[in-house]
């Protein structure tokens, strides 16, 4: 389900790949809650800003499944996948479009 999210796009697009020259601009990994609004940063498992979408450190009300040890494996439809630069929220379509300067 996040994955299918995460990879969509519209066949008339090319889609951009975002790199860690996104990340070098101050693109960092987050996750968004559309029904509240609330942003979380991706944190690896020292709790620094991660380089790739990460499901651990995420609150476990966003999780839909968890596999045997208690990971998140699955978020609700609600929650959607992009960067925040600047304390602003760029969903991955948003990047996609973007144009490089």
């Amino acid at each position: 389900m996040l994955a299918q999210r995460i990879s969509r796009s519209t066949p008339s697009q090319t889609p951009r790949q975002v790199s860690f020259l996104d990340l070098a601009f101050g693109f960092l990994p987050a996750f968004r809650d559309l029904q509240s609004g609330e942003t979380h940063l991706c944190v690896d498992a020292h709790g620094r800003p991660a380089r790739m979408h990460l499901l651990d450190g995420l609150p476990r009300h966003w999780a839909e499944e968890f596999d045997a040890e208690g990971r998140i494996t699955a978020l609700h439809e609600h929650i959607m996948a992009g960067f925040l630069r600047q304390g602003r929220f760029h969903t991955l379509d948003e990047l996609r479009l973007m144009r490089d300067d």
